[in-house]
């Protein structure tokens, strides 16, 4: 079990296992809370409506949005500032339009957040360390 104490999140368990598990149960919780209340706010404010989100544990990608509209986050985020979860989250929901990298999407992330290169840029200097963080895996 995992519980937020306020300054920190306290584990319990019988084994390192159980209690790696119990982390990365509450980490994906909070993610769903927080990254899906700021995916209904942005979604919300571009208009659009993503189909569900799904959080996962992607060792490679921060989020992808599925051609049925569910855009998938990574509970990693959650360790990122709230500017570069909002880029990561915009650029998703910008799929919804543009279900490509082409330059129309580029244009339309532009247009909903003109200050994505800077979430971009932190990503592209720590996802290394981020992606790095794992909770069961890492567990011997």
């Amino acid at each position: 079990m995992a519980r937020d104490r306020g300054s920190a999140i306290v584990v319990c368990g019988p084994t390192r296992l159980r209690r790696a598990a119990a982390l990365e149960r509450w980490y994906r919780r909070a993610a769903r809370a927080r990254l899906g209340a700021l995916l209904a706010t942005e979604a919300e404010r571009l208009g659009v409506r993503p189909a569900r989100l799904t959080i996962r544990a992607q060792r490679t990608r921060w989020g992808s949005c599925s051609t049925s509209g569910t855009v998938s986050l990574n509970w990693r985020l959650l360790l990122a500032p709230v500017a570069v979860a909002r880029y990561v989250v915009v650029h998703e929901l910008c799929h919804l339009r543009v279900p490509n990298h082409s330059r129309a999407f580029w244009d339309a992330l532009e247009q909903a957040l003109p200050e994505w290169r800077a979430g971009h840029q932190w990503l592209r200097r720590h996802e290394t360390q981020l992606l790095r963080y794992r909770t069961i895996d890492s567990v011997p």
